[in-house]
């Protein structure tokens, strides 16, 4: 396939996931969200985890932040997103936020960035993604080249009506090594990475 044709194909399976999660009640996403914390927060101990690099939702996207008081031993660290590039700075309850350039709230109290390590998740908001550990995001590239950067633990958070059997990948797609759903864990097959 050429690359303007995939492109094209993951900008249409943009649009559609947009409208699928769009159409999910509140009600629904709660419910969502709040399996994937049960989840995660078990899942997070059980691999002895100490560095949270998560996210605050936006447009739909499934709702972490009661990790943050469920896991009060953990550091939890939110992503400011400059011109091309993308670092996670540490995340304190009493910090501020701002809406930055795309309508993410990011931190405005900049202390130094946080660089993952074999302790680290980094949690990977998803349009998309398949049991292959393919991701469907916006389309920006940012997490795509900050996992290139790191090797550290990836886990990609979505809801299972929005696990694909097959999703385009392009060269510089970075593989998920976990996903984590409404319905639970799930490996990505070390011969996918």
């Amino acid at each position: 396939m050429k690359v303007a044709a995939l492109n094209t194909d993951k900008q249409m399976l943009r649009i559609q996931m947009l409208r699928r999660r769009a159409a999910l009640s509140r009600d629904e996403l709660k419910a969502i969200s709040d399996a994937i914390c049960g989840h995660l927060e078990i899942w997070l101990s059980s691999q002895k985890i100490t560095e949270v690099f998560t996210y605050i939702p936006v447009r739909g996207e499934v709702d972490l932040r009661a990790l943050k008081q469920r896991l009060p031993q953990v550091a939890f660290a939110l992503p400011l997103t400059g011109d091309k590039q993308m670092n996670f700075f540490r995340w304190y309850d009493e910090d501020p936020l701002k809406t930055g350039r795309f309508g993410i709230p990011e931190p405005t109290i900049l202390r130094s960035p946080m660089l993952p390590n074999q302790s680290t998740a980094i949690l990977v908001p998803c349009l998309a993604a398949s049991l292959l550990g393919v991701r469907l995001g916006y389309g920006g590239g940012f997490f795509d080249r900050y996992l290139a950067r790191y090797n550290a633990v990836t886990v990609g958070i979505l809801s299972d009506a929005f696990v694909a059997t097959n999703l385009p990948r392009e060269p510089h797609d970075r593989l998920l090594d976990w996903l984590v759903t409404d319905s639970g864990i799930k490996a990505v097959p070390v011969a996918s990475r």
